[in-house]
């Protein structure tokens, strides 16, 4: 459908930081919403609308509806076996983002189970947020496994620094440790 595919395009453009939609009409993640809503009222089983309303929703603040944009999309990705998993790594950040690590590491391991798929970018970023989400629950281990892939695979830079800070953390609790006795 060219309309609503034109449509998605607008409402994409609205939600990013520097884009302008054809309109002329600068970042607003509230208009691009309202605009992604009218198509999926329409086309309820538009992937492409899915997605961007769940980040639309993301950007305007309202994370329950973003979450759950996701889920029809990530629905209409298995039942039509879509191959991408730029969704499911942007639907897995917006949960890390929200610190709904147990939904992030859900969507992110599923991108991971098809992550040849992806571009080079994309799957550096699923292993870079899946070592994101096992840091910030502090299962370093975990974090360490995928951030190292990020970085050496990838030479993902924010791999390597948030795996010094790893490092750091923990060093410091090691000493805590010590210290107490």
């Amino acid at each position: 459908d060219p309309v609503a595919s034109a449509e998605v395009d607008r409402a994409r453009k609205l939600r990013m930081p520097f884009g302008k939609s054809p309109d002329g009409a600068r970042k607003d993640a509230k208009r691009a919403v309202d605009i992604l809503e009218a198509v999926v009222s329409k086309r309820p089983d538009y992937y492409r609308a899915l997605f961007n309303l769940g980040l639309a929703w993301h950007e305007a603040g309202d994370y329950a509806k973003s979450s759950l944009a996701f889920e029809k999309a990530i629905k209409i990705r298995l039942d039509r076996k879509i191959n991408d998993i730029s969704m499911l790594n942007s639907a897995g950040w917006v949960s890390l983002q929200n610190s709904d690590y147990a939904t992030a590491v859900s969507r992110l391991e599923m991108a991971l189970k098809d992550i040849k798929q992806g571009t080079r970018a994309t799957q550096s970023s699923v292993y870079y947020n899946l070592g994101q989400v096992y840091f910030l629950t502090q299962r370093f281990d975990k974090a360490e496994e995928y951030l190292s892939i990020a970085k050496e695979q990838y030479g993902s830079a924010q791999a390597a620094e948030t795996l010094k800070l790893i490092a750091k953390t923990k060093s410091g609790i090691k000493a805590r440790k010590l210290k107490a006795g």
